[in-house]
């Protein structure tokens, strides 16, 4: 069985509030950035329930989300040209359980990669596959 990311050994929920958010600070505006959110509920709260939950970036939506398996990750990312010094990624609670995340990773990115993103249009990951592995290894 492949090793988990120690980053996915702790959770921050967010039992509060209609929206919480991370203000990620200290960016270069109009450079592209790889935002990726990962989650994995393992029951943390003994309720035997994953929360259904909005990410929001900035005032859009990013993605919902949805943990069919609560001990197997579920991460989710987005390409995008950053337009201030700062961007938000939002929690945003749908009334269907406790929004938490337990990482999220902000990487810059050279501006030649992806050009088709644009202050108007960034990219979301739909799926990642390795048609190539060989073992059990996780592959990133």
């Amino acid at each position: 069985m492949p090793s988990l990311c120690k980053c996915l050994y702790t959770v921050r929920s967010f039992p509060a509030g209609a929206e919480n958010c991370y203000t990620l600070r200290s960016l270069v505006p109009g450079l592209k950035y790889l935002i990726r959110a990962k989650f994995m509920y393992g029951n943390y709260d003994a309720l035997r329930r994953p929360p259904v939950f909005d990410l929001h970036i900035g005032v859009n939506h990013w993605h919902t989300v949805n943990i069919s398996k609560p001990h197997v990750e579920k991460s989710v990312e987005a390409i995008l040209l950053v337009p201030d010094d700062f961007v938000q990624v939002c929690l945003i609670n749908t009334g269907a359980g406790t929004p938490f995340m337990s990482s999220l990773e902000l990487r810059p990115l050279k501006k030649t990669i992806y050009p088709q993103v644009t202050a108007a249009q960034g990219l979301l990951l739909s799926e990642r596959i390795n048609f190539g592995q060989i073992d059990e290894n996780n592959v990133i």
